[in-house]
């Protein structure tokens, strides 16, 4: 189906040498009338996470959202508890915009989570040296230029 249909693009992230996938990337909760998504990534093996593979993939997904779609806003939802990602996220340029207490279930453990909800604008995503810094250097070109 067309991401029209679906409301969501979804990429499984490969390693480059070897073909292996490694996770996914999506755009989730798509809606056009509004030019605004949800962005999600997962590396299921810790391992991968410290090599650049989030980074390179999430950039890739930005361009792809604001500069090919032209989004005007991203958001992302992160577990209370994953502290390493929200700081990632909030390094990266997204903004926090909320803290949802016993947001969602726990279906494994029956206990509430607390989410953080984060956001970037387009003219967040514009004027971000580091995104532009790290395209440059990641993807070879700066993908912050209108």
């Amino acid at each position: 189906l067309h991401p029209c249909q679906t409301k969501s693009v979804d990429w499984v992230i490969i390693r480059k040498n070897t073909g292996q996938p490694l996770g996914i990337a999506n755009l989730v909760d798509i809606n056009l009338s509004h030019r605004r998504a949800e962005f999600l990534i997962g590396l299921p093996n810790p391992d991968d996470r410290t090599y650049g593979i989030a980074l390179e993939a999430t950039l890739l997904v930005l361009d792809y959202a604001f500069n090919r779609v032209k989004l005007n806003k991203l958001t992302t939802n992160v577990y209370a508890d994953n502290v390493f990602s929200q700081e990632n996220t909030l390094a990266l340029g997204f903004t926090q915009e909320s803290f949802l207490r016993e947001h969602l279930v726990d279906t494994v453990h029956g206990n509430f989570l607390d989410v953080y909800g984060n956001g970037m604008t387009m003219r967040d995503f514009r004027s971000n040296t580091r995104i532009s810094k790290l395209s440059s250097r990641q993807l070879g070109r700066d993908i912050t230029a209108a």
